[in-house]
């Protein structure tokens, strides 16, 4: 049974423009993640994405991301959690981040901001989360921002292979209707390259 989602109408908004107006990373001390965290802010976070983001909702309301690190599942590279309406808490894992690919990490960092972003926008508007619960945001993530994530990824690692890039973008969105409706072949083919930049294998710019 399809969740109902209430649709946002879209906003007015200048490409590129940003309602996150802090980012903490005093949280993090690990610097490969420190450095992937300036990597995605640099040119994923602040541009491709955050300016398609704003031209689907609102851009007026401010919010604040604060990064840190913390001991998760092996199976959880990063979660995000609200600490109050307009602060939004991303964790990374330093049980396994460290030990994967720049790019790996990443797109891990790109993929928590946009939850990190649906949030603070379902939280300061006063509505309920169930409603627009984690595997909502997944589906929408599938139908609207792989392509972005795709880009933001191939600015930031130009020597990236648009295919691996691709692969990277769908991280973590395993169990959407999009990727359901992928070929068989394709979805395996991206399953395997995810693999090649994670910590137990060697693709990709390491820190370790």
């Amino acid at each position: 049974m399809d969740i109902p989602v209430e649709v946002i109408p879209p906003a007015t908004t200048v490409p590129g423009s940003n309602s996150v107006t802090d980012i903490i990373k005093t949280g993090v001390s690990d610097p490969c993640m420190l450095a992937a965290i300036d990597m995605a802010l640099a040119d994923g976070l602040q541009n491709t994405i955050a300016g398609v983001f704003n031209q689907m909702f609102a851009g007026t309301d401010e919010f604040t991301i604060e990064f840190h690190e913390g001991d998760l599942p092996l199976d959880v590279s990063a979660d995000t959690r609200t600490a109050s309406p307009a602060i939004i808490e991303i964790t990374l894992n330093r049980l396994t981040l460290p030990g994967s690919s720049r790019e790996y990490i990443v797109a891990t960092i790109l993929h928590e901001a946009i939850h990190a972003m649906y949030d603070a926008k379902w939280n300061l508007a006063g509505r309920p989360k169930v409603i627009f619960s984690e595997y909502v945001q997944h589906n929408l993530m599938a139908s609207k921002y792989v392509e972005e994530m795709n880009a933001a990824l191939r600015s930031i690692f130009p020597m990236m292979s648009d295919a691996d890039a691709i692969a990277l973008a769908w991280g973590g969105l395993y169990w959407t209707t999009s990727w359901s409706a992928l070929n068989p072949t394709v979805a395996n083919n991206y399953l395997l390259a995810i693999a090649e930049y994670d910590q137990n294998h060697t693709k990709g710019n390491r820190c370790r």
